[in-house]
């Protein structure tokens, strides 16, 4: 039978069957059930349409655009299963991750040394928290650790189903693993770590965190994690793969806190000649040795009023150096679903946190999938980098107007002479 000749309580029963093909993990099929129970509320018997889930939308609009964001994209992948396609994108601000500073952790931990009651769990709660700042780890990743993830011989630790049902592998520093043999060396491997529910946890950091007087939740210890790799020299890759983010777009923003470059211009200031300041600038190290340019693609909105849920249209897109070093010969493309050239165009250079304009012509493309790549040099190098966009091109209502969904972003150094791509063919490379 079609689906639009079945009832709404057939269809939405029909479709809960198919949440965990399109869900990961059994959190998102639990939120999903949720949303899809409110919209199924709100439709009563009118048959769903992409109008009526705008309409939907609507409703929630002073909620944040990450939430709004996260109802549409359920309504998306439920509207594809019907057949139909939800023509909404939803703009969510760039958001600095909260900067926490050490002394702050520093008062956390001596308000858990100091607490009245449940004095046996005291060591539990400190090693949470030192956990948590040493590894990044997420709230329901820490629930959801066992004795046996802890390998205290290879100093590792395994985070299994992690966000997006991915594992992955934390090394851990020997103070940490010295910590946790002391706390593991009589319970079983297969027994819960910490003991303690992801809402625990947060219901705990938080507690101790008034008592400390400073504003600190349970992702705060993570943003303080990765804001301090950042502010010690690791590179944006490393910081992505400790983090498990699976978008490196994601992880950019942990770099805007502190821009090393910048700072160091400004130190120039106070120099007494311009040898001093040379001198002090070498001696600096560099985060990355590298540059590395990263590409983003930048919406307009389609409504002036902000008060109204709408799409917002492709604008262009920019390449941005996030690297120590400039790119030189820097080659950006358009290439077509069979990585096929469409479009081109070169700068000589692209400095330190500068930033490139690409304006291809997409109004006039059919949708699909596309990809964006920049491939670059340092100045030192003859090797070849890249990085690489992939999006979907998607036609909006409005004439001319296009939608762009980008994938995850991919860097790559020193690629191979095979895997270069001939943008300019002119050009000897």
């Amino acid at each position: 039978m079609e689906l639009r000749q079945k009832t709404n309580n057939e269809l939405f029963e029909l479709y809960e069957g198919e949440l965990t093909f399109h869900h990961r993990s059994a959190r998102g099929i639990h939120e999903a059930k949720r949303v899809l129970k409110h919209f199924h509320n709100y439709l009563g018997e009118y048959p769903p349409t992409p109008e009526l889930a705008k309409t939907f939308l609507s409703i929630f609009k002073d909620r944040k655009p990450t939430t709004i964001a996260r109802y549409a994209a359920i309504l998306k992948v439920f509207f594809k299963w019907y057949g139909e396609e939800l023509d909404i994108n939803i703009r969510v601000p760039k958001m600095l991750p909260s900067y926490v500073e050490k002394t702050d952790i520093e008062k956390l931990l001596e308000a858990l040394k100091s607490k009245r009651s449940h004095r046996g769990t005291i060591s539990r709660d400190i090693l949470l928290v030192d956990l948590a700042i040493h590894t990044g780890l997420r709230r329901s990743e820490l629930a959801s650790l066992m004795v046996g993830d802890i390998d205290i011989e290879r100093q590792v630790l395994v985070v299994r189903q992690g966000k997006g049902a991915k594992d992955r592998v934390i090394p851990l520093s020997k103070s940490t693993t010295d910590k946790l043999a002391e706390y593991i060396k009589s319970k079983d491997k297969d027994s819960s770590l910490f003991g303690l529910a992801p809402a625990s946890i947060s219901g705990k950091i938080r507690t101790f965190a008034t008592k400390a007087g400073v504003e600190i939740h349970t992702h705060s210890l993570r943003d303080y994690f990765a804001t301090s790799l950042s502010e010690k020299g690791a590179t944006i890759r490393e910081i992505q793969s400790l983090l498990g983010h699976s978008n490196l777009t994601h992880t950019e923003r942990y770099t805007l806190h502190t821009d090393k470059h910048l700072k160091r211009a400004i130190d120039l200031i106070d120099q007494e000649s311009e040898k001093k300041a040379s001198t002090a600038s070498e001696n600096i190290p560099d985060r990355s040795q590298q540059p590395i340019v990263i590409l983003k693609t930048v919406c307009k909105p389609s409504w002036k009023d902000p008060k109204i849920l709408s799409s917002d249209y492709h604008s262009h897109f920019i390449a941005y150096n996030d690297g120590d070093r400039p790119a030189m010969e820097v080659e950006l493309a358009l290439l077509d679903n069979n990585k096929i050239l469409v479009e081109g165009y070169r700068e000589t250079a692209l400095r330190i946190r500068e930033e490139l304009k690409f304006e291809p012509i997409l109004n006039e493309k059919p949708e699909g999938k596309y990809y964006l790549i920049c491939q670059y040099k340092r100045i030192d190098s003859k090797e070849l980098n890249q990085t690489w966009l992939p999006f979907e091109l998607g036609k909006a209502s409005r004439a001319g107007e296009v939608y762009v969904t980008p994938g995850e972003l991919m860097i790559e150094f020193n690629i191979a002479k095979e895997q270069i791509v001939q943008i300019f063919p002119s050009k000897l490379i």
